[in-house]
């Protein structure tokens, strides 16, 4: 079934949420509200041509759900929703502006503690779908032309995805109960929708983000 996995996390992000009573969840909760920058690579060779994406890097934001399993480890669960860009020249020269959204799952291990600064390490599997693409190639005099995807050869109706990610980060308390957060993530498609071909599966990016602790969630 097309959307069964970005179901199944839905439902695994709602059982996180409401498996506990409300007040010991809170207690031990987060909210986070970041902001990411990604970068994808390209499968295929530079073009030189104007208007071809020779390093894109784009925003997307997310809210998650973060709770406290003991002193130094964490789980959560969220949305994200993110832009992107790509272009590549594999036969044909080929641009692409896409957004998606998804549903990240994560665990985060906090491994040492410095001058009222956390490091953490992070892993999470995040499936989701593309929810719109733009398709250009180059005119024939200057500029881009749109492609009728339903007659394009690498065209098909899966939009759906899946990743895998892994990141390093840093944590720093504003006041009580606040905090900020960076995390340079590497991130690893291991299903992809159809604009896959124009792309490699390895990206990267960086995640900036301010958590609140819920009422009770004392630093340990």
């Amino acid at each position: 079934m097309k959307f069964k996995i970005l179901n199944l996390s839905l439902i695994l992000a709602s059982a996180l949420l409401f498996s506990r009573p409300l007040c010991a969840q809170l207690s031990k909760s987060s909210l986070i509200i970041g902001g990411t920058l990604a970068h994808y690579d390209r499968s295929g060779k530079f073009s030189d041509i104007i208007g071809f994406y020779k390093y894109p890097v784009d925003p997307g934001v997310e809210l998650l759900y973060q709770y406290q399993v003991s002193n130094a480890f964490f789980v959560g669960a969220g949305i994200n929703y993110q832009l992107g860009r790509i272009a590549n020249w594999d036969g044909q020269v080929d641009r692409f502006r896409f957004r998606e959204i998804s549903v990240p799952l994560f665990g985060k291990l906090k491994f040492t503690q410095s001058n009222n600064k956390n490091f953490f390490a992070v892993v999470g599997f995040s499936p989701g779908k593309m929810v719109s693409v733009d398709w250009e190639s180059p005119a024939k005099g200057t500029g881009w032309d749109s492609v009728d995807k339903k007659y394009d050869t690498h065209y098909s109706d899966k939009d759906s995805f899946a990743d895998i990610l892994f990141g390093l980060g840093l944590s720093i308390p504003a006041f009580h109960h606040h905090e900020f957060a960076a995390i340079p993530y590497l991130k690893y498609r291991v299903n992809d929708n159809w604009v896959g071909y124009a792309r490699d599966n390895f990206f990267y990016g960086i995640k900036l983000s301010y958590q609140l602790n819920l009422k009770g969630n004392e630093k340990k």
